[in-house]
């Protein structure tokens, strides 16, 4: 496949260019043989193509990410083999919420703020206003560059996962059921456990 080969050429030369710094002589080795010009130590550093860039995919990866790291953290706590996994996401409208989350604590203004406006356009004001805490608690522990990335785009946590559910299933070692967390009420006993964008429920069943 043409295509295939053209995006590994490319990212090969991408990657010797980064390594060259740090393995001056195995980069100059390896890029000898891609048939670069001069010296490798002389190119050019990569730049970021924009057009390239697909931000919606970037997040997609860092929220499998972080569900993997979540589900073996649990597993490693529990010491037991896992036998299914049953992920409870929130539906993507909810990553608005996340970003006004963000506007907030990046503009310094104070927890209760958010929480006033949030809790003022909801039915149920108690479970509203624990939801808005976890919210700005969430996002005051995101990096910048993650907070920058979900400003400019959201994604659909359900689709995410059952394209990616074979991956997942390997590295976590277990079959793994996802809904979005209205199908599935039943879960949700305590109210403090609530799915936030980026940060699911899990059940685990050993």
């Amino acid at each position: 496949d043409e295509t295939a080969k053209h995006i590994i050429a490319y990212i090969f030369d991408a990657w010797i260019r980064v390594m060259s710094p740090y393995t001056p002589f195995f980069a100059e080795e390896m890029w000898e043989r891609i048939g670069g010009e001069g010296f490798v130590v002389n190119a050019l550093w990569p730049k970021v193509e924009e057009e390239l860039y697909n931000a919606e995919a970037i997040l997609a990866m860092e929220y499998t990410d972080r569900l993997i790291n979540d589900i073996r953290e649990i597993v490693r706590v529990q010491r037991r083999k896992p036998r299914k996994v049953t992920i409870l996401v929130v539906k993507p409208n909810e990553y608005n919420e996340l970003r006004k989350a963000i506007e907030y604590f990046e503009l310094g203004k104070p927890m209760k703020d958010f929480v006033r406006e949030y809790i003022s356009k909801a039915k149920d004001k108690r479970i509203a206003s624990t939801k808005a805490v976890q919210l700005f608690k969430f996002v005051s522990t995101l990096p910048p560059q993650l907070r920058t990335l979900i400003m400019k785009t959201g994604i659909d946590e359900k689709n995410v996962i059952r394209e990616l559910s074979d991956w997942i299933k390997v590295q976590i070692g277990a079959e793994i059921e996802t809904y979005y967390y209205d199908e599935v009420k039943t879960y949700i006993k305590d109210k403090r456990k609530l799915p936030l964008p980026l940060k699911p429920a899990i059940y685990i069943e050993f």
